[in-house]
């Protein structure tokens, strides 16, 4: 965006514009919205590329560019298509593969977890907390500013001689002499002449099968991240819910006050949730696991090795009817040992 488009912005797009057809009708923020740079920028670089790809020889005649109606069909319907798609890019009309825009992106990651807007941390104003640049898609884009930026990029196209109005970057000219390359200081990515390394069959295998690796790993991380944002929508719809009964409490609160109505004070408050009392059925299942684990464990315990030359001695066995305690036996007076009294003094 350069100043004859900064000019352009300012007198024309940002005062005349949206013209909303039935303006009664269709007030709300999506329409009344003026355009912003990063909009105005949106629409300039879609219609760059698509006249990149679909009238590549416009420097030969300028003036014979496509018209806005063909434009915007054709841009619109391209949006529509990568939009349903899983593709992260687009075929042109050349056959070459493009990378869809990142409101493209927004726009089916938005539908896919059915939330909108589709925002990012990226998106919000650092200095307005509540305010965030949200990029309209491309359709509403087109229906309320296409028309003046379509004229004001055709004149431009026409005195740029069919040539992109955006600065590029410039890159080796393979039609001119090697000497002109070489003196243009402003050529970028030159081209270095080195040995080509021999590959082997297994260098491909091995390579191929790290690109396969690193596909399934980042599908993986993309499911995760959609996992993870999908619960935490989840999460922010039930604290709207109870942000909402608790206001819902508050007006009925002051409706029941101001009628005078009494009991069913236990509606206006939050109640502890009840524990889940598990049935007895899985704890007799996780009873019966253990047994059958515990008895695993002890089949599967080692066995204590006994040594041949040491003699270990086995209990003998018991007869049947014998006592297993020593009987009181009383002893005679004539075998009971004479012994002397002493007596102790404390």
């Amino acid at each position: 965006m350069d100043e004859i488009d900064e000019q352009f912005f300012n007198d024309t797009l940002t005062k005349h514009y949206p013209k909303v057809p039935n303006a009664k009708k269709n007030k709300s923020e999506e329409n009344t919205r003026k355009c912003t740079e990063l909009e105005f920028e949106t629409i300039c670089d879609r219609l760059e590329k698509t006249i990149e790809s679909r009238q590549p020889f416009l420097s030969m005649d300028p003036s014979n560019i496509l018209s806005y109606e063909e434009l915007s069909t054709y841009i619109i319907d391209q949006f529509k298509s990568t939009v349903k798609s899983n593709n992260p890019y687009v075929e042109s009309s050349g056959g070459t593969l493009e990378y869809i825009s990142t409101t493209t992106l927004k726009e089916r990651l938005s539908k896919e977890l059915n939330y909108e807007p589709f925002t990012t941390l990226f998106d919000k104003n650092p200095m307005e907390q509540t305010s965030t640049r949200l990029v309209r898609p491309i359709p509403k884009l087109f229906e309320l500013f296409g028309k003046p930026i379509y004229e004001h990029w055709k004149e431009r196209k026409i005195e740029r001689k069919g040539k992109s109005i955006k600065p590029m970057l410039k890159f080796e000219d393979p039609n001119a002499n090697e000497k002109d390359n070489d003196n243009d200081p402003y050529i970028c990515f030159r081209r270095r002449e080195f040995r080509q390394a021999r590959k082997t069959r297994r260098a491909d295998t091995l390579g191929a099968e790290r690109i396969r690796l690193l596909q399934k790993s980042l599908h993986r991380a993309r499911d995760l991240v959609l996992s993870v944002s999908e619960r935490e929508l989840m999460k922010l719809e039930s604290l709207q819910s109870e942000l909402d009964i608790f206001k819902l409490r508050c007006e009925a609160k002051n409706l029941k006050r101001t009628v005078g109505v009494k009991g069913d004070d236990y509606l206006f408050f939050p109640h502890k949730r009840k524990k889940v009392i598990k049935p007895r059925e899985e704890e007799e299942e996780r009873e019966v696991k253990r047994k059958e684990r515990r008895k695993g464990e002890s089949l599967h315990a080692p066995v204590p090795t006994v040594h041949k030359d040491k003699h270990v001695p086995q209990p003998q066995p018991v007869a049947e009817g014998a006592a297993t305690s020593q009987p009181y036996v009383k002893l005679p007076p004539s075998k009971i040992p004479d012994m002397e009294l002493v007596t102790v003094s404390l």
